[in-house]
């Protein structure tokens, strides 16, 4: 079986099918409260306008129910089906043999189980602020996952969580990877404000994310990063390019990029981006 194949049979298996997103808000109704849907809209809508560091949480805290036979953040996110399996097929081939890999902002662990499951001779972490990581660690232990672990932290004190923790002693790591959500909880500034790639704010605190996450990773160790914004390529290319060209500054080097256009199942047009970092010695 090909890569391809494993990775489109693992998402099955995990109920990770493409839905359209007017099907995912009737099965969301249809098995909650109207007083619970309202409330998580709230909290998206919140999330959506300030996209503060609590507010964040709260969001992802919510997705972490159960809404009939799924996880409420995976119903939601499973209308991005086809960048999970971009993501997915781009990072088995980017991962060396045996690393120590870690998962920052892994939210239910689709990406992180299925590392997992699709290269078997490595171990691997996932860190998430939220009670998804509980749903995570649900998913690894129904697959008889070995070589996997969960803990709760904060990306912006990652380190310093993470010596609280069980992942204390597996630091540093060989390689992270930060799958959209490098710019979660930036005060006011979500990924649209790539189209303004010199925007201070933004520059300042995704720097800071990447030097904390420098402290975690060996030498010359490797960070991946992704990136999906609305829109075709062109409407992005040379703004997202720029700004992670201000990102890399001394401290890494960029290995390699790819960027794919994806048309979701309700029709919608995204570009996905992956960067692969080297941390400079």
């Amino acid at each position: 079986m090909s890569m391809q194949d494993r990775i489109r049979a693992y998402l099955d298996e995990e109920g990770f099918k493409e839905r359209f997103y007017g099907a995912i808000v009737a099965y969301v109704e249809d098995h909650t409260s109207p007083e619970f849907f309202k409330e998580y809209r709230k909290l998206r809508d919140r999330r959506d306008e300030k996209n503060n560091h609590e507010d964040t949480r709260e969001f992802y805290d919510c997705g972490y129910q159960t809404v009939g036979n799924f996880v409420l953040y995976d119903l939601f996110s499973s209308r991005f089906r086809r960048i999970y399996e971009f993501h997915l097929k781009e990072l088995t081939e980017t991962i060396e043999p045996n690393s120590k890999i870690i998962d920052v902002a892994c939210g239910s662990g689709i990406i992180t189980v299925g590392l997992a499951e699709l290269l078997n001779d490595m171990y691997i972490a996932g860190v998430d602020i939220s009670d998804l990581v509980i749903r995570a660690r649900e998913r690894a232990e129904r697959r008889n996952m070995k070589n996997i672990e969960f803990v709760r932290a904060n990306m912006d004190d990652l380190r310093q969580e993470l010596l609280q923790t069980s992942l204390r002693s597996s630091l540093p790591f060989d390689h992270l990877i930060c799958m959209d959500a490098i710019s979660e909880g930036i005060n006011g500034e979500a990924n649209t404000t790539y189209e303004n790639a010199s925007y201070p704010g933004l520059v300042k605190r995704i720097k800071s994310r990447l030097d904390e996450f420098k402290k975690i990773v060996r030498n010359s160790g490797k960070i991946s990063i992704s990136e999906t914004c609305p829109g075709p390529e062109r409407d992005s290319y040379d703004n997202m390019v720029t700004f992670y060209e201000k990102m890399l500054g001394k401290l890494f080097s960029l290995e390699s990029m790819r960027c794919k256009e994806i048309m979701t199942k309700d029709c919608k047009l995204y570009t996905t981006y992956l960067f692969n970092l080297k941390v400079k010695s």
